[in-house]
């Protein structure tokens, strides 16, 4: 078994193609906390858990950038999303690859399409190599993915 998402590495370099390095960090810490609360919320704080991402992007080739703790974090949300109150209360239409109303969702629209176009790359390799293939994805992945992959493997 074995995952077919990109590395956060390769995902990372796409989007910095596109968009700065401040941005995609942002929206990734963004977009984590926006799914927080459908989570596990008695394990950690919604600050822990924060502060532990911001950690881990660190890492990330390309996002050794701000912001670099909680209180960076509440200076750059204040700056990118202008009165809209705290970053702890981000809505999850602003990580929506169909909406357009932050640039946060531009950067979702292209990070869904670097997935699924990884994904099918995958797919087709492993299918066109004679392995037989289960996958589990999203909903949203399998509705652009699925006409692809029938007109590649047919």
């Amino acid at each position: 078994m074995s995952s077919i998402e990109p590395t956060r590495a390769s995902e990372t370099a796409d989007l910095l193609k596109k968009f700065k390095p401040e941005q995609v960090k942002l929206f990734f810490v963004l977009r984590q906390v926006s799914e927080y609360g459908h989570e596990n919320k008695a394990v950690r704080t919604l600050d822990e858990q924060v502060q532990i991402t911001l950690s881990h992007l660190a890492a990330v080739p390309g996002l050794n950038v701000r912001p670099t703790s909680i209180r960076e974090l509440e200076s750059a949300y204040s700056l990118c999303f202008p009165n809209r109150g705290s970053f702890k209360y981000v809505q999850a239409s602003w990580f929506d690859p169909r909406n357009s109303e932050m640039f946060s969702n531009d950067i979702a629209a292209r990070d869904n399409l670097y997935r699924d176009q990884y994904m099918m790359n995958l797919l087709t390799t492993r299918v066109q190599s004679g392995n037989r293939v289960f996958a589990v994805v999203g909903f949203t992945h399998v509705i652009r993915q699925d006409p692809a992959l029938r007109s590649i493997l047919h």
